[in-house]
């Protein structure tokens, strides 16, 4: 499998990242879910994905000052340029991680169906969201590196 390339401060704050998801995961699942419902047990398998994900991904990496900033996949605290299949509308998230409460109009939760929808997806992933009035269909356009002041354009 090939190494990706990634910057070395972004390589750093995707280490932090990872170890706080796993020392905050257990407590957050309880203060979120006190009860075990079938919505707690989708969470679970997400996040244990999302950390066999996150954990292969930084052990293959290879940092590199010249690295683009953008990730091979969606993680939390990644921004994620979308662009939707019907309108061609195009529009930017950050993926909030679970243990932030940060929220603007660009932030997306986890637990919300886009976020949800949206985690782990690779560039040029279809993703369907299901909404009241209908399906939303997109497609990943880029993911860029957490906390990156650049768009990588």
């Amino acid at each position: 499998m090939p190494r990706h390339a990634i910057k070395p401060k972004a390589y750093e704050k995707l280490l932090a990242h990872l170890v706080q998801v796993e020392d905050n995961c257990s407590q957050w699942l309880h203060d979120q879910f006190p009860l075990l419902t079938p919505q707690r047990e989708q969470t679970v398998r997400l996040l244990d994905c999302y950390v066999k994900q996150l954990q292969s991904f930084l052990a293959d990496a290879m940092s590199c000052d010249c690295a683009s900033n953008e990730l091979p996949f969606v993680v939390m605290g990644s921004r994620v340029r979308v662009v939707n299949s019907v309108s061609g509308k195009i529009q930017e998230f950050e993926i909030l991680p679970f243990y932030e409460e940060r929220v603007n109009n660009n932030h997306i939760s986890i637990l919300s169906p886009l976020g949800n929808a949206l985690l782990l997806k690779a560039k040029g992933s279809q993703v369907t969201i299901k909404a009241p009035r209908g399906d939303i269909n997109c497609q990943v356009l880029a993911i860029f590196c957490p906390d990156d002041t650049s768009s990588g354009e």
